[in-house]
């Protein structure tokens, strides 16, 4: 692991300790800017470094070799974003809140529609690489990953490519979305249904690659 890759994985714990500072200014003192602060840690923080990095080296879709002794901007965005993995609760309060999902999902970068429904239990590994549209309502624990790694001839092959679900979409609960997953208008996706890589379907079924697990 190259040098900035050491630097990356260490990330996680760094937000961990400013939110944990955060609390503890706040539980010294309960005022507002105190409360400004301990939300700020959780989501301003991670958000505002995502974007100075993608800004500095943006995060394309595409092949690597994630093994290569090299800065990898997937990488940095995922360490950025681990404490969203580990910590779910983070992301289920804004689930809550009608719109405030959708709206975080945007601030990261992916294009999300109106009147998209997040169960609580959903899970995004990749904020900047997916697209809702209109109408689209998601099951409980689905998830959405943009990425995958195949070792190959001694390399690390990291594909990132979009996760896309078109309008008025259903995905029902325990689905897995891989990257280059395209769910075309007014599907039903049923419960447990796990798409492969680059995988499209339509109403009529499977057009292109493989799934797993539907029931």
């Amino acid at each position: 692991m190259t040098l900035t890759g050491k630097i990356a994985a260490i990330l996680p714990l760094l937000h961990l300790f400013i939110i944990l500072l955060s609390f503890i200014c706040f539980i010294k003192n309960t005022d507002l800017m105190n409360v400004g602060i301990l939300i700020s840690s959780i989501y301003l923080y991670p958000l505002l470094l995502w974007r100075l990095l993608h800004f500095l080296r943006p995060l394309e879709e595409g092949e690597s070799n994630i093994l290569e002794k090299q800065y990898s901007p997937w990488w940095f965005s995922h360490q950025i974003q681990l404490i969203f993995i580990a910590l779910p609760a983070f992301e289920g309060v804004l689930k809550l809140i009608p719109g405030a999902f959708s709206l975080w999902l945007r601030a990261w970068g992916s294009r999300i529609g109106n009147n998209v429904y997040w169960t609580p239990g959903v899970i995004v590994y990749d904020r900047s690489l997916i697209e809702v549209e209109d109408g689209v309502i998601i099951g409980e624990k689905v998830i959405f990953v943009s990425h995958v790694i195949s070792p190959k001839n001694s390399k690390g092959l990291l594909l990132i490519k979009k996760v896309r679900v078109e309008k008025n979409a259903f995905i029902g609960a325990g689905s897995v979305l891989s990257p280059g997953c395209l769910i075309q208008e007014g599907v039903l996706v049923k419960a447990g249904t796990e798409f492969y890589p680059e995988s499209t379907m339509s109403k009529d079924g499977l057009i292109k690659g493989k799934i797993k697990g539907a029931s």
